[in-house]
């Protein structure tokens, strides 16, 4: 997680240093999300985060996009998987 938060804030800060006053990053509550080490990251980076409420994957249409994808276009074959 740290790897990916770094590298992009890095490509964020390369295309527009200003960035952080126009942007907000929705993330859920996955505990990858909320442990202690990214969240002390986070504030290392200063990254502008929202965090949705728990369960709330209606809130985010692309919970429903990702949804769609894993149920369809991924597994042809039917598989059941995470979210409806």
């Amino acid at each position: 997680m740290e790897i990916y938060l770094v590298e992009l804030v890095r490509m964020l800060d390369a295309e527009d240093k200003n960035w952080r006053r126009d942007t907000i990053i929705f993330w859920d509550n996955a505990t990858y999300h909320t442990c202690p080490r990214t969240k002390c990251m986070l504030e290392t980076l200063k990254v502008p985060l929202m965090f949705l409420g728990v369960y709330s994957y209606k809130m985010a249409p692309s919970e429903l996009l990702f949804a769609r994808i894993k149920t369809s276009d991924l597994l042809p074959d039917g598989v059941k998987v995470g979210k409806k």
